[in-house]
């Protein structure tokens, strides 16, 4: 058993309880999939699976499978005429910035946005 389910759950089924495209959560699971957080499961049975225990997935992992560009470095090009504005800025903001992002994306699980928002009988789905 992955990601506290044993048996896979298909993109229809997903999409028709949700009321969004399936072409849509296609893309979004491909996504997932090529980046380690997803397994998927060919056949009739099959459908996709957590890769890991939803208390092992974090939010920062699943925005950067969605979108690699998200979480790339601050562009400071516009401060090319002023370097030690540049400097200062990248130091002292940019940095810190990206870093607590980061640390505060990756301190919240799927476990946790879970016990939050579902009814303990009722499945999460990515």
């Amino acid at each position: 058993m992955v990601g506290g389910r044993d048996e896979p759950v298909s993109v229809a089924t997903i999409a028709e309880r949700l009321g969004l495209s399936k072409v849509y959560l296609e893309q979004i699971f491909s996504a997932l999939r090529k980046n380690g957080l997803l397994i998927s499961l060919k056949g009739n049975q099959g459908g996709y699976l957590l890769a890991k225990e939803p208390k092992e997935v974090t939010v920062y992992e699943i925005l950067s499978a969605l979108d690699s560009g998200l979480f790339e470095k601050t562009d400071t090009d516009f401060l090319e005429s002023r370097l030690d504005l540049k400097g200062a800025l990248e130091e002292n903001v940019f940095s810190v910035l990206d870093k607590k992002i980061r640390e505060t994306l990756s301190s919240v699980s799927l476990a946790d946005l879970n016990e939050q928002v579902a009814p303990p009988d009722i499945m999460y789905y990515i």
